[in-house]
């Protein structure tokens, strides 16, 4: 005898993070030897193209702040003769500290000097002027009256100062646009969406949001041992659809565009928990709702 009849149903819709129409799915290949990824978590793809959690990366350091400049004091650059009043040389030092050059001579039996106190390599006072090449060390002057016989010019200066610039790769790139900030305790830099990097004392930076290079300049350089570190997350690809063992599944189907399911987001490698206002928010402009 044939019965006609409905006798149950299945479906697995709740088995998937999609929710209803549009959406967009797509299948990726996902790194081996994760653990298991549950459904609704939310993925990126790391250097390689292969299928990873979304990550939040806090303090990642990109540099250490040096130590300050060295002084030198009384380095003979030249000798008087009470006609000679054009000297010109190298400093015994390069990488010269701006505004911390002073040139001094003695005339008329008292010292007189110029500085570069405005830190431009020009230098200027009661003595004369000249010029410096920070970089190089490079001097030239001109005293206003030769310097006394059988006395000393000398120049009193710093060198080798600490690094305002500092440069690297973030390591989990590629790195979400907008979300990069670098900091060193003093200044810090904001990521405008556009690869550019904006210091709030009047630095700048860049990021290559696709291979994580990054460079900074502070506007003034960090502290002694003060480390230089980055915040930022990794670029959004799309989240997972379905579970996946990734020690046994070589590919998993993600939602790239259209409707999720709230209740199923996740984030975290290991103990996930469910997305913040601001990844909603990063999730949206990927085309990517929660519903």
């Amino acid at each position: 005898m044939t019965i006609n009849g409905k006798i149950g149903e299945f479906s697995r819709d709740d088995e998937r993070a999609r929710a209803g129409e549009p959406h967009i799915i797509r299948t990726g290949k996902v790194k081996a030897n994760q653990g298991d990824l549950p459904m609704g978590l939310v993925c990126s793809r790391d250097a390689s193209g292969e299928i990873v959690p979304y990550q939040e990366v806090a303090d990642e350091a990109i540099g250490t702040g040096g130590a300050d400049a060295t002084a030198v004091t009384g380095e003979v650059i030249g000798a008087g003769n009470a006609t000679l009043e054009f000297f010109s040389g190298k400093l015994a030092n390069d990488d010269v500290a701006p505004g911390t050059v002073t040139i001094t001579g003695t005339v008329s039996a008292a010292p007189v000097t110029m500085t570069d106190t405005d830190g431009d390599g020009l230098l200027a006072g009661a003595a004369g002027a000249g010029r410096i090449d920070y970089a190089t060390g490079f001097f030239t002057v001109a005293f206003s009256s030769a310097p006394d016989d059988s006395t000393n010019v000398t120049a009193g200066y710093s060198h080798t100062p600490p690094a305002r610039a500092f440069a690297g790769t973030l390591a989990e790139a590629p790195v979400e646009p907008g979300s990069v900030t670098v900091t060193d305790g003093v200044e810090s830099f904001a990521d405008d969406g556009h690869g550019r990097l904006v210091g709030d004392d009047g630095g700048s930076g860049t990021v290559d949001y696709a291979t994580g290079a990054i460079a900074v300049e502070f506007a003034a350089a960090p502290a002694d041992d003060e480390p230089v570190l980055a915040n930022y997350v990794t670029a959004i690809d799309g989240v997972l659809d379905e579970p996946v063992d990734t020690t046994r599944n070589g590919s998993a189907q993600y939602v790239a565009f259209g409707l999720v399911r709230q209740d199923v987001l996740k984030v975290g490698a290991t103990a996930q928990e469910a997305p913040d206002t601001t990844l909603l928010g990063r999730l949206e402009k990927h085309g990517i709702y929660a519903s």
